[in-house]
């Protein structure tokens, strides 16, 4: 739990005990909270006989990535689940996902339906009704994601999505130097790990003002710099990159309705690649999302 998220906790932790089929081992992180947040998930997982839960409660405020390698350290099932503070999975989240674990595969996701700060359902499931839904359905049949990540941006959420432990283990865990982790660990491990997709909802994922996920102008140079461990290796794998960092400064100007303080050609200069791949790809960045988009939303009102 982060410093700003203890209104939410109490929310998601009886999501996690209302679980028809129930977890084999809890994990709560506490990332730097108010002494108050702290007595209350003290108080939460007090009140409760379902699980023994390990608490990381330090009162330091060390970062996502950080508190995420520290938890794997304590794993000790074959699979984990990551819950936001302020996030709720269904009652059968579980259950859904785990049907689908095989062997072959090391991601296993479904869908999120959409709240706003006080609860309220928001009529969207992510990736389901988004432009992302079409290249998500593609993983029903489980497939390998590097190429779909770069070409459709991030359709895999890092949370309420089950991941095999060893995976992310031998990756590495989590590179406490990025911040958009759940992208980075991905393309990290999304060339040789197969990821499936289960079309159901699993999880309802709230829209906060002012989240990490929302300050898309300050992520830039952190995508950049993400972006970046791909490149090299070849052209076309370079041009997807440059248009996946296109897509992403696009987004910051229809989310903010300025142009980045980050500049094109800064982010090819850290990428490591040249800035015209990046202006080259810039208008079909624009326009695809867009057009998708549109398309996502008139099937929803039809």
């Amino acid at each position: 739990m982060n410093k700003d998220q203890g209104k939410y906790f109490s929310s998601a932790w009886s999501s996690v005990l209302d679980q028809t089929a129930k977890f084999s081992q809890v994990i709560v992180i506490d990332d730097g909270s108010q002494e108050s947040d702290v007595e209350l998930i003290q108080s939460c997982i007090a009140d409760q006989n379902t699980y023994e839960v390990e608490l990381i409660s330090d009162r330091q405020n060390m970062g996502l990535s950080a508190r995420l390698n520290q938890a794997l350290e304590l794993v000790k099932s074959d699979w984990f689940l990551i819950l936001a503070a302020d996030d709720q999975l269904i009652p059968t989240a579980n259950e859904i996902l785990s049907k689908s674990l095989d062997e072959s595969v090391n991601v296993v996701w479904g869908n999120l339906d959409l709240i706003d700060e006080s609860g309220n359902e928001l009529k969207v499931s992510r990736p389901r009704d988004t432009w992302q839904g079409p290249v998500a359905r593609r993983y029903i049949e489980p497939g390998y994601p590097f190429k779909d990540l770069l070409r459709y941006n991030n359709f895999v959420p890092g949370g309420m999505t089950l991941i095999r432990t060893a995976a992310v283990r031998s990756a590495g865990g989590w590179d406490s130097n990025v911040t958009t982790e759940d992208l980075d660990l991905w393309l990290r491990i999304g060339k040789t790990s197969k990821f499936k997709y289960v079309n159901a909802s699993v999880g309802k994922y709230r829209i906060v003002a002012g989240s990490k996920s929302r300050r898309d102008s300050h992520k830039l140079l952190d995508n950049a710099k993400l972006l970046s461990k791909q490149a090299g290796n070849d052209k076309s794998t370079d041009r997807a990159i440059a248009y996946l960092a296109a897509m992403r400064w696009a987004f910051t100007i229809f989310r903010t309705k300025r142009i980045p303080n980050t500049s094109l050609a800064e982010m090819a200069k850290i990428i490591g690649i040249p800035t015209w791949y990046l202006r080259v790809q810039l208008p079909k960045a624009i326009v695809v999302p867009i057009f998708g988009a549109v398309v996502a939303r008139v099937k929803r009102l039809t």
